[in-house]
């Protein structure tokens, strides 16, 4: 027996009292005990923290160790989510611990670019379905599977502190997250100061209003769903129109008290001059101090750099009128703008802000440019050709420009396009699938929307059985399915748009090719040797 195995013998039947560590990483600074989590083992030991690969440590001591250990990184958030970060893609899923030490992953659903040769990325994710516990131990995390026997060793990620605000730390290597997590804890504590809040009045008038769009746009897609499914809908309308609302309101009271010009926004007008001199007493009072020049010099950048906007007209009707009704009022007037309306160009928004989940290329004659960078002058990676189905990574503006964040539907490069050129992509059933995407998580947590049977086999060769499935679903053909194998093992397969986008992997099926094909309102649908027949109704709920 070598020392290795050994070792992973040893930390198997380690217990686990007395070794949490209760040292805080969070991008805060903020001990994750005030999260309010039960668990405290748990908490201080897991939740709130960033961690970065160390190493796997298989039994029979093949041991694999990233060149950059930031490319693969894990954070489990305290809503029962995680994320995680496999060299050029990233993840999102499930986690759970029924106790301290226990500790097990739902699916992970990532996407699926092509990684550059001697990449750990499939190695990595591949270890996520076998884990069962952990242990903290001289401020590493080492995850222990089952089947293979593998240690998964982390390290904490020790974020530089780069800015405080409201005499809060701000740890990050991101300059746009530290921009982001400033902006929220001053306009929070502007809000409270000057007593905004979202009426149910407010509210029902906007809900309204976007029923009335809807309607006009002959999307009536939503009359086919379920009880459950549309009152997650629901639910969803109101959490976006609450935050909407709220921004307005706020970016109504920035203006009025400090006037300047405003810019085209794609959720609506937007005081930037406003915003600058706001920020700039804030900054002049000690509320908030950046630290590294570079950060400093990209917090500013948005708001000092005239070419990334579009101004409204100074002096003109429409800048009168910006912040006098809101769009959704019955009260408000029609727009006078010549500029074109978001659904003509597609809405540049990220799904996880509400946008759509995937853009169709439409308009362009000899096809679309990827780009490795937000330019016309940035390397291009590849050429789609009108119809091609893209999903939705986030957006931005640059050269005077709306550029989308995006990456061929079913993998492929990531880079950015423009957005002139994009359509939010609908389904058959005339809808158009919005963010958050939330069928992995619940699957991962065994909240299925239906369970059943369907045909499936493990091995080639191996005649079909039928096996256990539970589908966790979302509108606009979006669904997860998990099926119990013959061996007892699970298996996820992602559905976009009504088609199979996917499988998780294990070491066990060697990472097999994921392929499909349609018959009928049948997919035949095959991962390494596994094969699954899973009907259009199991995805639907048809």
């Amino acid at each position: 027996m070598s020392l290795r195995t050994l070792l992973i013998g040893l930390m198997l039947l380690l217990p686990i009292t007395g070794v949490y560590s209760t040292e805080s990483t969070a991008s805060s600074g903020t001990d994750p005990a005030s999260t309010g989590i039960e668990q405290p083992g748990v908490q201080s030991a897991l939740v709130g923290r960033n961690w970065q690969l160390v190493e796997i440590l298989s039994m029979d001591d093949r041991v694999d160790k990233p060149e950059d250990r930031s490319l693969y990184t894990l954070e489990l958030k305290a809503d029962g989510t995680v994320l995680v970060r496999a060299d050029c893609n990233r993840g999102s899923g499930s986690w759970t611990s029924s106790a301290p030490g226990k500790l097990e992953f739902g699916p992970i659903a990532s996407t699926r670019a092509q990684c550059p040769p001697g990449s750990l990325h499939d190695r990595y994710l591949a270890q996520f379905v076998w884990i069962r516990s952990y242990i903290v131990k001289n401020g590493h995390l080492f995850l222990a599977t089952m089947a293979d026997g593998s240690i998964i060793e982390f390290e904490p990620v020790q974020l530089p502190i780069v800015a405080t605000v409201l005499d809060e730390e701000v740890r990050t290597d991101d300059p746009g997250e530290m921009q982001e997590f400033i902006l929220s804890r001053l306009f929070d504590r502007y809000a409270e100061q000057q007593g905004i809040e979202v009426t149910d009045a407010e509210l029902d008038a906007y809900l309204e209003s976007t029923r009335r769009g809807m309607r006009a746009r002959g999307l009536t897609a939503e009359n086919e769903l379920t009880p459950e499914e549309a009152a997650e809908a629901e639910q969803m309308r109101r959490d976006m129109g609450r935050s909407m609302i709220h921004q307005w309101e706020l970016n109504r009271a920035l203006y009025r008290q400090y006037g300047g010009r405003i810019i085209y926004q794609q959720l609506g007008p937007e005081p930037l001059d406003a915003y600058r001199q706001y920020l700039e007493e804030r900054q002049a009072a000690g509320d908030f101090e950046i630290h590294r020049k570079d950060f400093r010099e990209a917090f500013w950048r948005y708001f000092t750099t005239d070419s990334m906007h579009d101004f409204i007209e100074p002096g003109s009707e429409e800048e009168a009128g910006a912040f006098s009704i809101p769009s959704w009022s019955d009260n408000a007037a029609a727009p006078t703008t010549s500029r074109p309306a978001a659904d003509d160009a597609g809405t540049p928004a990220g799904y996880n802000n509400g946008g759509p989940m995937n853009w169709e290329v439409t308009g362009v004659a000899s096809g679309l440019h990827l780009r490795a960078q937000a330019s016309t002058s940035g390397e291009i990676l590849t050429t789609y050709q009108a119809g091609t189905i893209l999903d939705n990574l986030g957006f931005g503006k640059a050269e005077n420009r709306v550029w989308c964040y995006v990456q061929r539907f079913g993998g492929g490069p990531v880079g950015y396009v423009v957005a002139d050129y994009l359509k939010p992509a609908v389904v058959p059933d005339g809808s158009v699938p919005v963010g958050p995407e939330t069928t992995s998580p619940r699957a991962g947590k065994g909240q299925f929307d239906a369970t059943g049977k369907i045909p499936c086999a493990q091995y080639a060769g191996q005649p079909t059985v039928q096996c256990d499935f539970g589908v966790a679903r979302q509108s606009g053909g979006l669904a997860t399915v998990v099926v119990t194998k013959p061996d007892g093992m699970k298996r996820a397969i992602f559905f976009r748009l009504g088609i199979p986008a996917g499988a998780d992997t294990s070491q066990a099926d060697g990472y097999g090719e994921f392929r499909y094909e349609k018959e009928g309102d049948l997919h035949l649908i095959r991962t390494g040797e596994e094969r699954y027949e899973i009907l259009d109704a199991v995805v639907t709920g048809g």
